[in-house]
């Protein structure tokens, strides 16, 4: 809309030059004198008038197209910017400098200890997708992750496995590894 906008101004602007330039005058018979036209002296009204009216809205479309948001995307973003982080207790968004939850009011762990704080005592930390691939890959299987939501694993016997989450990407990658393990020492 700006760029349009843009091109309208400029558009009128040249048309009003052209308007004020226009000589509405013509030579009249022997005498050598000039009078004026009153058919030129329209077509003068109308491109000052049209001008003017195309530099209007072309200054509107300007205005309001600077004002225009920028694009974002459909699917939101999975990164949070570096001064935010996910409360471990609620899961609300909040400042990294935060020593209590805004939401929860619960006291929180500082950021170096933060991971060990979202994960108690007995629970796995979930791992990176791209670990529990590279174990696959050097088991000999073949990793896709054709969607956001699964990956496809096809093992060397030709049987595919999907995950829909790291964690049962990882769950695939042991037991694959231990079944490997198993026939291995057998």
């Amino acid at each position: 809309m700006k760029i349009i906008g843009i091109l309208m101004l400029v558009g009128g602007l040249i048309g009003l030059i052209v308007g004020f330039n226009i000589d509405t005058t013509v030579a009249s018979g022997t005498s050598g004198g000039r009078v004026h036209n009153i058919g030129l002296m329209n077509d003068k009204q109308n491109l000052l008038l049209v001008s003017s009216a195309i530099s209007v809205v072309g200054a509107i479309l300007v205005g309001f197209g600077s004002r225009a948001k920028p694009n974002v995307t459909s699917r939101p973003s999975t990164l949070m910017p570096p001064q935010e982080r996910k409360c471990p207790f609620c899961a609300e968004r909040i400042k990294v400098e935060a020593t209590v939850c805004r939401y929860c009011q619960r006291e929180l762990p500082p950021v170096d200890n933060f991971a060990a704080a979202a994960h108690p005592a007995g629970v796995v930390a979930p791992v990176a997708p791209d670990i529990s691939v590279s174990k696959l890959v050097a088991l000999g299987c073949r990793v896709t992750h054709p969607s956001e939501e699964k990956w496809e694993v096809l093992y060397p016997s030709g049987v595919t496995a999907y995950a829909y989450s790291a964690e049962s990407l990882q769950k695939i990658a042991m037991d694959y590894s231990q079944r490997r393990e198993a026939t291995d020492s057998a």
